[in-house]
């Protein structure tokens, strides 16, 4: 068989028709593995809150997400998915499953970017393995199958990256004169979608600054500088109304938010995690500085090549990481192993166009085997820590037992904004079900934005006017180290008691109480 070159066009669109059957296969695979004990297990707490503000009224939304600590995107989408689709557990979370398969499509098209003819990679191969094996080792990593499993913004945000560096890659193809044209479209496409990775996460800025300082090199070019300054509009239009909302939050954020600080042992371990599906094994401690370093082995590899684009790719995974690790060392810690997604996925790109570039037979396939090993290995942990905690799914059994029980008006009071905003979104007698709060909820950062007003009370309020013969309660025991328990009168006693572990997020019991009063302290009644 020929090798496919630019004088072979019809070849080529063989080999991409070729292809679309083994994507598609890989598609399948990321679906089936995302979508596997998906609602078998509670929404834990940055889920809960991501639910309860996203039913918000859309006024009282916007003002619960500024004094929230991430960007508005997630949270409209996520509304507008719930109102098509409703708000089961499952279905909640079958919106970061798309995006997690779609991050896994849009993987496999940036590769195949890379590798068009146009640019006669070294590693373009007849069989498509590197944009094929770039959508295999985004679709069973065990990161991406566990994020892509959570209401959160995360896979939203990696799937805005990859397809800005998709049409940053497009934006910087040159025709046959070796000029890169000007292409308005792809670079208002570029624009839009760092503008919307930017506003998924803040977490994504760190790799909108490293797509926009390639596309500055790009701009040397001639006739790039109108396209760079078409993106920089998209994003700078996009950011004006809510760069003041970003300050106060950041300000909040500073004050309010605390990590321990950044450790060299820290720093080691939040890579290792982030490239061992967010989990830790004490077996092969000497890993964790290996694989630290591989993280950045990759990206200065990629930084110095001299293939067209590859720079960009470099950066996407060196920039983040490096710019987080000096704004840990100046201001303060922030570094997550979730919060590394971004960059964490250009990595699994460029070691697939890596084993893509290899020319020995043998070896590739040897390479390809360990690493799907390595994701086999930590996706069986992942699976096996979920099923644990599927035998104690406390959140959605609580929420039921309320929905079964508490079918009076007697008030259900939650212990703490925590207990309240985990079952909220799932408990049906929304009137009676307040939480005791004894703080001004707009002035806290980590429980305020998911409450509303008439979501809290003072105890004694409740209990001015004529003392309800029955009051349930929602305690919890084990959240951080402590119990949390609604204190009621002592003329109030407790009927019954049922408890629900919880293994998934965090290990906690739920405890619901039924109190009644004693009889002799009810108030007498007249007769007619």
């Amino acid at each position: 068989m020929k090798s496919l070159t630019h004088h072979d066009p019809d070849q080529f669109g063989h080999f991409r028709t070729r292809e679309l059957p083994a994507l598609l296969i890989i598609l399948g695979i990321a679906t089936l593995l995302r979508c596997h004990l998906l609602g078998a297990v509670s929404l834990w707490y940055d889920e809960a809150c991501s639910l309860r503000i996203s039913q918000f009224p859309t006024s009282e939304m916007l003002d619960a997400i500024s004094r929230d600590a991430h960007p508005p995107l997630y949270y409209y989408a996520l509304k507008g998915w719930t109102i098509c689709f409703g708000n089961a557990t499952q279905t909640v979370r079958l919106l970061s499953v798309l995006f997690g398969v779609s991050t896994t499509a849009a993987s496999w098209w940036l590769v195949r970017e890379l590798s068009t003819p146009k640019f006669n990679h070294p590693f373009q191969r007849r069989d498509g393995v590197a944009p094929l094996l770039a959508a295999l080792l985004v679709a069973i990593n065990p990161l991406h199958i566990e994020l892509s499993q959570e209401a959160r913004p995360y896979t939203m945000g990696t799937f805005f990256a990859v397809l800005a560096a998709t049409f940053l890659v497009r934006a910087n193809r040159k025709d046959s004169s070796h000029k890169i044209p000007v292409r308005p479209s792809t670079w208002i496409a570029f624009g839009v979608c760092t503008a919307a990775l930017s506003m998924t996460h803040y977490y994504g800025l760190w790799s909108v600054g490293a797509m926009f300082l390639f596309a500055a090199g790009v701009a040397t070019q001639r006739g790039a500088w109108r396209g760079l300054m078409a993106s920089i509009a998209v994003i700078g239009i996009s950011w004006a109304p809510w760069w003041q909302t970003f300050l106060f939050q950041h300000t909040r954020a500073v004050d309010q938010l605390w990590f321990p600080p950044l450790t060299t042992n820290s720093l080691l371990e939040t890579v290792f995690q982030a490239l061992a599906g967010g989990k830790h094994s004490g077996l092969i401690e000497i890993l964790i500085p290996v694989l630290f370093f591989s993280w950045f082995a990759i990206g200065i590899f990629f930084l110095c090549s001299r293939e067209t684009s590859d720079p960009l790719i470099g950066l996407c995974i060196i920039s983040p990481l490096l710019t987080v690790i000096l704004y840990c060392v100046l201001i303060r810690n922030i570094l997550g192993v979730r919060y590394l997604i971004f960059a964490q996925t250009f990595v699994l790109i460029a070691i697939a166009i890596l084993i893509g570039r290899i020319n020995k037979r043998q070896f590739q396939i040897a390479v390809l085997v360990s690493v799907v090993a390595w994701n086999g290995y930590w996706c069986l942990e992942l699976t096996k820590s979920r099923l644990d905690a599927a035998k104690f799914p406390g959140g959605m059994s609580a929420a039921n037992y309320i929905n079964e029980q508490v079918v009076d008006a007697a008030p259900c009071i939650a212990s703490s904004p925590f207990v309240f905003t985990l079952l909220a979104p799932h408990v049906e007698a929304k009137k009676n079900f307040i939480v005791e709060y004894r703080r001004e909820h707009r002035d806290d950062l980590l429980s305020g934005p998911s409450i509303q007003q008439k979501d809290f009370f003072r105890t004694d309020s409740i209990l001015q006017t004529e003392k309800p013969s029955k009051i349930w309660a929602v305690d919890v025991v084990g959240l951080f180290g402590k119990s949390v328990r609604v204190k009621l009168p002592s003329d109030y006693q407790i009927s019954s008691e049922a408890r629900f572990p919880e293994r998934y997020g965090y290990r906690i019991d739920y405890v619901i109480r039924e109190y009644r009063l004693i009889e002799e302290q009810l108030p007498a009644r007249s007769f007619p």
